[in-house]
């Protein structure tokens, strides 16, 4: 398993399911740490980590969608030998969309489900306000209005300086993202939202709908597009028990 491309905060001998978490733009796999203490004992947490933050601060970001697919496919192909499940807040949500579409291409398992969380189903256009080519005072000043960028990062002007790279790259990739309706994914699919989201209205998250087969569960959580950070404890926990419902039952590959 790539150390680089993955943290697993508690790796597993035999995991009976694994779930692989993929953050929002400009975050990084300690938005799903806490996770790992709180999921069911027979899955592994698998905390996507891309370029260009955390340990991987010095590597250049990806600016292209399809090429980052495809370059993180590669590493996740040996792990899917196990059933998994797919979780993605935001810009992750539209990226495991396209790794499953891959999949699908390459003929590889599909998820067992699918977590769309904080996402515009993905045949919308993100953002008519796309912010990735603003100058810097008011990219910042727009990063500070979403509320996701802690106040400590956004005045340190040295360790901005360091990750502005990065947020355009991820931000440039989710604006200018959106998806063909494709024949619908045979997996199962939940849809976390904020009732407080304002860029993510509730029709356009439950439109997600369209592109599986499977049952459509929805939980609605206080808070805005950073719900998974500001009630993460609630998030956990509908992941833990969707999970336990997918580990009762006893065909994963057909849940």
């Amino acid at each position: 398993m790539s150390q680089l491309w993955f943290h697993v905060p508690k790796p597993k001998v035999n995991p009976r399911l694994r779930l692989f978490c993929l953050s929002y733009a400009g975050g990084s796999s300690t938005t799903y740490l806490q996770f790992a203490d709180e999921l069911p004992n027979d899955v592994e947490l698998v905390a996507v980590q891309l370029p260009g933050r955390g340990m991987r601060l010095s590597e250049a970001s990806y600016t292209n969608l399809s090429q980052l697919v495809v370059d993180l496919s590669s590493q996740m192909k040996p792990l899917l030998k196990v059933p998994y499940v797919i979780m993605g807040h935001s810009f992750g949500s539209r990226l495991g969309y396209e790794l499953v579409q891959y999949f699908r291409q390459q003929q590889w398992p599909l998820p067992v489900h699918f977590i769309a969380s904080g996402s515009k189903a993905p045949h919308y256009k993100n953002t008519d306000s796309p912010i990735h080519q603003l100058a810097e005072a008011a990219f910042i000043e727009k990063l500070e209005s979403f509320g996701g960028t802690p106040d400590e990062i956004l005045n340190n002007a040295d360790f901005m300086e360091m990750l502005l790279p990065m947020l355009r790259a991820d931000f440039a990739m989710v604006e200018n993202h959106q998806s063909d309706i494709k024949p619908a994914l045979d997996c199962g699919l939940s849809v976390f939202g904020g009732v407080n989201d304002e860029g993510v209205p509730q029709d356009k998250l439950l439109d997600w709908q369209l592109h599986f087969s499977g049952k459509v569960n929805e939980i609605m959580f206080d808070g805005g597009h950073f719900f998974i950070e500001s009630h993460k404890s609630l998030v956990i926990k509908a992941v833990h028990e969707k999970l336990e419902a997918l580990l009762v039952g006893q065909d994963l590959n057909a849940a």
